[in-house]
């Protein structure tokens, strides 16, 4: 758990309170927009160094996502959508690696990877634990469309949330 700097603990520990604080309570009640749930506690699990192990990031996705989980009464549904995006992200970084590989005591960061592919990164991330949520919330595929829908509603509201973050408020980098 080294690998782990106290900025990025105090970042996930923050991203969760954002969550349960500020992100949980936004409700809209017009028609078709109470599909849109704002997710952005997803990109302090993507913001994890490079060089984390896998099973440190699985354990630390696990016990993020069931304190969520005991915030929005959803035994379970955001630990194992944090637990598959944890899993999935070597994926994903592997498959989006530039030519010179990464810096393994990096994060990912505008500065270091560019704009393409920060984006490239964050969406299929965001969309990763944005399906997997809303699949095992309804757990049916009776309701495929109303999980489409909100996953699509989601997506395009939280990563509003996530850009912002990642273009005006997130330095990273090899230091950070």
């Amino acid at each position: 758990m080294n690998e782990l700097k106290l900025r990025d603990i105090v970042r996930l520990l923050l991203f969760i309170l954002i969550q349960v604080l500020i992100l949980k309570r936004i409700v809209i009640s017009a028609p078709f927009l109470n599909l849109i749930h704002v997710f952005l506690f997803p990109l302090a699990l993507l913001l994890m160094p490079f060089g984390l192990s896998r099973m440190t990031g699985l354990f630390i996705a696990f016990f993020a996502g069931l304190i969520l989980d005991f915030f929005y009464d959803s035994p379970g549904v955001i630990a194992a959508s944090s637990v598959l995006l944890m899993y999935m992200r070597a994926f994903i970084l592997k498959w989006l690696e530039p030519r010179g590989g990464y810096i393994v005591q990096s994060k990912p960061a505008l500065g270091i990877l560019g704009r393409r592919w920060v984006i490239s990164y964050t969406s299929i991330g965001m969309g990763v634990f944005l399906v997997a949520y809303f699949s095992l919330e309804a757990f049916s595929p009776v309701y495929i469309i109303s999980i489409l829908a909100k996953s699509i509603m989601s997506f395009l509201t939280s990563m509003v949330f996530v850009l912002f973050y990642m273009f005006v408020l997130y330095s990273g980098g090899r230091n950070a």
